[in-house]
């Protein structure tokens, strides 16, 4: 008889299997299951294979008591199989607000969660301009926009611990270009209908220094 894993977090289903033979070559067999935890049968579970992971949690310990049947009879011999629950990789996901453009913060939202009911704490968090580490933001949740210009890249790995396995996750952005501030002045004082006015964009500003025409 096999197990399909002799240690298995509890988001794990778990099987057996078995190979039989049988005097009477005419029989066909099948297997019997018995599920016990930390030695305690569990009869509600005999011939559940495979064991659910929603039965399982972090630290039990169980076994699988394998009988060989041929449709009347139950062997005496069987075999024992062991599987421990270990624990779970934590789960984390970063996320960062689109769009953002070069005179907005980048805010990081971080959504954890630990099968095991374990604390999880975040261990580093990592910024990327471009393709390179910002070390000035390590561990930051906020990029100030004076960070920020139009067409960078930005990315965030973020890494967490239940105090035995680590959960890694990350996203990024690319900034966008921030609107110019159109400011439109009167040069002529008065005119007389039909006249031309004159007027300026001169005083426009944008917030990414650039205005190529108005």
């Amino acid at each position: 008889a096999s197990i399909s894993a002799t240690q298995a977090t509890s988001l794990t289903n778990v099987s057996v299997d078995a190979l039989m033979t049988d005097a009477n070559l005419l029989d066909s067999l099948t297997f019997n299951i018995q599920w016990y935890l930390d030695d305690v049968v569990q009869p509600e579970l005999n011939n559940v294979n495979p064991l659910p992971s929603s039965q399982t949690s972090k630290g039990q310990s169980w076994s699988a008591v394998i009988h060989a049947f041929d449709g009347s009879d139950t062997s005496s011999e069987s075999e024992i199989l062991y599987v421990d629950i270990i624990n779970s990789e934590p789960s984390v996901t970063a996320t960062i607000g689109e769009p953002i453009n070069s005179q907005e913060d980048i805010t990081l939202v971080i959504d954890s969660s630990d099968i095991d009911s374990d604390t999880i704490e975040v261990t580093t968090i990592t910024w990327f301009r471009n393709g390179f580490r910002e070390g000035s933001l390590d561990n930051a949740t906020t990029v100030p926009s004076s960070y920020l210009g139009p067409g960078q890249i930005w990315s965030v790995e973020v890494l967490v611990t239940d105090g035995e396995e680590t959960g890694l996750s990350s996203t990024s952005i690319t900034i966008s270009n921030a609107p110019p501030i159109a400011v439109i002045t009167t040069l002529t004082e008065s005119a007389y209908a039909g006249e031309r006015v004159q007027l300026t964009a001169d005083s426009s500003s944008d917030p990414d220094n650039r205005i190529i025409g108005y």
